[in-house]
């Protein structure tokens, strides 16, 4: 059976970020599909993510894995060299959209190279994207020197189950007056625009 690793760290709050809850529902599909997952971290105070112990990882075993995901949380350079050296597979999940990251760090961030490109050539076997920022392969390919592929969505209501948070029904939209919108405005993908622009559409 094939052991895979998944990038994480301790989490902060499931609630503030949809990446760890991502890495949570990636755990659970490949154990449901019948592989030997863990959830590891370079991070020595990592220790669980909601009830999943978190392993740490370094070069004493790191080949322990024959494929490593990394989603939102990427390997260091020393170990994903050391693991891409002994043929082992390493991928990386991208959940955001690299294509707009890049050019806002170009425009608004020029005096910091390291942060000019979210890619490194040939560091991955393959790269997952979400289907969404698909449309964006011909860049992440010519950056990255390697495949890409799009990687459906995977979603499950356990962590609101794990919560006692059941989804209530929503109201019907005639008896709606307020609506609140919870985006951090940080960037051009992280932003209000859209869900505004639906309540005018909508109202």
């Amino acid at each position: 059976m094939k052991k895979i690793a998944i990038t994480c760290r301790e989490e902060s709050s499931i609630w503030s970020n949809g990446l760890d809850q991502n890495i949570y529902f990636f755990l659970k599909m490949f154990r449901n599909m019948g592989y030997n997952v863990s959830l590891v971290s370079e991070v020595e105070n990592a220790k669980k993510l909601l009830d999943e112990n978190i392993e740490k990882i370094n070069l004493k075993n790191i080949l322990n894995y024959d494929l490593i995901i990394e989603i939102a949380h990427p390997l260091s350079d020393e170990l994903a060299n050391y693991f891409n050296s002994r043929g082992r597979a390493l991928v990386s999940l991208k959940l955001g959209n690299n294509f707009f990251i890049d050019i806002e760090n170009m425009l608004h961030k020029p005096e910091d190279p390291s942060r000019l490109g979210t890619l490194s050539p040939y560091r991955n076997r393959e790269i997952w994207v979400s289907p969404h920022f698909y449309k964006f392969k011909d860049y992440m390919e010519t950056i990255s020197r390697t495949e890409v592929k799009e990687c459906p969505y995977v979603w499950d209501s356990c962590i609101l189950k794990m919560q006692n948070k059941q989804p209530k029904e929503f109201p019907d939209l005639e008896s709606l007056r307020k609506i609140a919108i919870v985006e951090p405005n940080i960037n051009i993908i992280k932003t209000c625009i859209t869900p505004l622009t639906i309540c005018e559409l909508l109202y």
